[in-house]
């Protein structure tokens, strides 16, 4: 078994993301009432709407592109192109970077039919991020959906990794001895008690790289569900934060229904601080969704759209704003982070 084993890590990419047995990649539902998690778009055009209405006043006259990766079903693409375009901005390419052929046909054909033909001629979809991006990339929970390596302190204070082998009675995990790159980043953190486990995002500094690596100019616009350092290993938080999702209800066994419910892990916010600067990338905004989207226009929206509603219709969005917001919601869980590149001027 120890031969076949391999490190979580990569598990969790053939989980996600292998082409025909990964969750992402399957021809199932992921969002809404059929899926199995929501997120902030699927809520509300609220949140498209007041990260548009930031970004407008961001935009410089140079740029020309805005990229998203991992998109859902397209919501977000349309709030944001659209607010945009009502504020006199119209990007070149709105570029959808998306691995999933389930998710890529869903956004293909919800964005068909709501946009005029010389707007959705405007999109256009890569597997791949594009090179040379001037404008904006942007990404809403994606951070949480990266592999991870989940390391354990044994009795003797020695540090172990968790690995995965396939044998006939299904997936089977097993700790053994730390690599170096997983000890060293443990031995960085204050001394952890014997018996504590949680995880290592030792695929996000690639990821930060590559995006940095493609914007020539402009910023990088991330939301993600996370925590901070001190947060993240504090001493009551001795199981980490791996988390499963089925239709909706949390699951603790990621070795069950592998393919049909998401995995997840909180984004190390001082971990994307670090690569990010390392990057030459500059911090500009770092908040929770709550005081983000409060500061950047998220009642002068609604007070747009509720102008012309009934109040059934102005009730929902009331309700929108709350779970947009309210800390034990949406609020204080997720964070928001844009990242300048130094080139912007």
């Amino acid at each position: 078994m120890t031969k076949q084993a391999i490190r979580f890590s990569e598990w969790m990419q053939y989980a996600l993301y292998d082409p025909t047995q990964g969750y992402y990649m399957r021809h199932t539902p992921k969002l809404g009432a059929g899926g199995d998690f929501v997120t902030a778009p699927e809520i509300s055009c609220l949140f498209g709407y007041t990260l548009a209405r930031y970004l407008a006043q961001q935009w410089q006259p140079e740029w020309n592109t805005v990229v998203e990766i991992g998109a859902g079903r397209g919501r977000l693409a349309l709030d944001i192109f659209l607010r945009l375009k009502a504020f006199n901005i119209l990007p070149d390419r709105y570029i959808i970077n998306e691995i999933s052929p389930y998710l890529l046909q869903e956004q293909q054909k919800f964005l068909q039919q709501q946009l005029s033909a010389d707007d959705f001629q405007r999109f256009s979809w890569m597997n791949d991020l594009p090179h040379h991006v001037n404008g904006v990339i942007l990404a809403n929970e994606v951070l949480d959906a990266l592999p991870v390596e989940r390391f354990k302190i044994d009795d003797n204070s020695d540090i172990l990794q968790q690995y995965v082998a396939n044998s006939s009675q299904g997936w089977q995990a097993q700790w053994l001895p730390a690599e170096s790159s997983v000890i060293e980043f443990v031995r960085s953190l204050p001394t952890l008690a014997v018996g504590y486990e949680s995880e290592y995002a030792a695929t996000l500094p690639d990821f930060i790289k590559k995006m940095g690596g493609c914007l020539e100019k402009g910023l990088i616009l991330l939301c993600d569900y996370g925590l901070w350092r001190e947060q993240y290993y504090h001493r009551d938080r001795h199981r980490g934060t791996l988390r499963c999702f089925y239709q909706h209800q949390l699951m603790d066994n990621p070795f069950q229904r592998v393919g049909e419910q998401d995995i997840t892990a909180h984004v190390d916010f001082t971990l994307l601080l670090e690569t990010a600067s390392a990057c030459g990338l500059q911090l500009q905004e770092a908040e929770s969704q709550a005081r983000f989207l409060m500061a950047h226009g998220l009642l002068e929206e609604a007070a747009i759209i509720c102008e012309a509603a009934n109040t059934t219709e102005q009730l929902r969005y009331s309700q929108h704003i709350q779970q947009l917001t309210a800390p034990h919601e949406m609020g204080e869980l997720l964070w928001i982070f844009v990242f300048e590149h130094p080139s912007h001027e």
